[in-house]
């Protein structure tokens, strides 16, 4: 998969689970934009990328990719069942950054 395509699916899952999580649009945008959930969700999300890679390390070229692309949704989307309270809690007090025109 090229690495653009990769970079493309990790924000949509991440736009999928601030969806999930959110209480609304604004909601959503807030948890979107908080660099801290982020990284926290990206060590989750590693962390089930490499459960993957250990259990499917034994079928490698005996099941065709769209199989093993089943076998990795499966896995990945566990994610849905985290949450870090703290850090959604901190970024929903965050109060936005509003333009100020002189």
């Amino acid at each position: 998969m090229p690495a653009d395509t990769y970079e493309n699916q990790i924000f949509e899952n991440y736009f999928l689970w601030c969806n999930l999580n959110s209480y609304g649009d604004i909601d959503c945008q807030k948890l979107l934009a908080n660099s801290a959930l982020f990284r926290w969700w990206m060590v989750q999300y590693t962390e089930l990328e490499m459960q993957f890679i250990e259990d499917s390390v034994e079928y490698h070229g005996y099941c065709d990719k769209h199989l093993m692309r089943k076998f990795y949704t499966e896995t990945v989307i566990k994610i849905s069942q985290y949450y870090c309270k703290p850090l959604m809690e901190l970024a929903r007090n965050h109060q936005p950054i509003t333009p100020q025109f002189n």
